[in-house]
């Protein structure tokens, strides 16, 4: 059935989100591992991005009964300020998400509907099972590796000259990664899920296999000043059918971090907890009002 139009702006502007990282954070690390791999490894999670960035981006999203291509921006200030923009074809914002380091809260412009997530860790224990951290949005979108704190398993290099690892999460999930050692940066995080994530018969009766819940690719990367950063962003959420596609245009360092983080709603708009949205997203309902 094709998504509605709330549920698919909604998860348009949302997806940025989970994809950006996976699993809780906690101490430990892989005992023998290669050096050289391991200090790559340190390296991504240690990598410093700019503290305050401006992005310009083209966005292409492709799902079931759905596909469009528009504009966008975001605003990043380290470790968790974040501000992303949808605009429509004509130039005003379709979509507003916006992170203040406390609150998550989201504005589709489509029937005036503001979603509150007053709580961001209740908002993104809803999203993505209590995995993620609101600084891992800003450090996979700069091209570092989230979870600086989880243990590394599987430490390799691969056949294609990528430093490939594995990190444990939360309920049976598993994060897979690679690092260009050429840049330094992420080229690749997978999420896969066992069926004990999901609860039994959620899957389908004998379906026992894992299962890819989100991947994310960084095709190319670009030279912003001093620093290099993602240039070509593919996002893939498979076992809702969606792929978002997110093509950088510019990238600007800023000389200050910009008070544009707090989101607060227009008159006469409608109102709804956005985590009770996400959950109604998740079960397939709609995401709100005014379809």
């Amino acid at each position: 059935m094709p998504a509605s139009p709330s549920r698919r702006d909604l998860l348009a502007l949302l997806a940025v989100v989970p994809l950006m990282a996976c699993v809780r954070r906690v101490d430990g690390g892989p005992p023998g591992a290669p050096t050289s791999l391991q200090a790559i490894v340190q390296a991504a999670r240690e990598r410093s991005a700019p503290f305050a960035l401006q992005g310009r981006f083209t966005v292409r999203l492709e799902g079931p009964g759905a596909a469009g291509t528009t504009k966008g921006a975001l605003v990043l200030g380290q470790p968790d300020l974040f501000r992303v923009e949808v605009h429509s074809p004509v130039g005003p914002p379709m979509m507003l998400l916006a992170s203040d380091g406390t609150s998550l809260h989201a504005w589709i412009a489509k029937g005036n509907r503001f979603y509150r997530g007053q709580d961001a860790a209740a908002v993104l224990d809803q999203l993505t099972r209590g995995a993620v951290g609101l600084s891992d949005v800003n450090q996979v979108l700069t091209g570092g590796l989230p979870l600086k704190d989880a243990p590394v398993h599987d430490l390799a290099l691969g056949e294609d000259g990528q430093v490939r690892l594995r990190m444990d999460g939360p309920e049976g999930v598993q994060v897979h990664a690679r690092l260009d050692p050429s840049t330094g940066l992420l080229s690749r995080i997978e999420v896969v899920a066992g069926p004990e994530t999901f609860g039994p018969g959620t899957l389908g009766p004998g379906l026992n296999l894992p299962v890819s819940l989100v991947l994310v690719e960084v095709l190319s990367t670009m030279r912003a000043g001093r620093d290099r950063l993602p240039e070509s962003i593919r996002m893939r959420l498979p076992t809702m059918g969606w792929t978002i596609s997110l093509d950088f245009l510019s990238w600007d360092e800023l000389g200050q971090i910009p008070e544009v983080f707090s989101l607060a709603p227009p008159a006469g708009a409608s109102e709804q907890e956005l985590a009770a949205a996400l959950r109604a997203l998740a079960e397939g309902g709609p995401a709100g009002q005014g379809d």
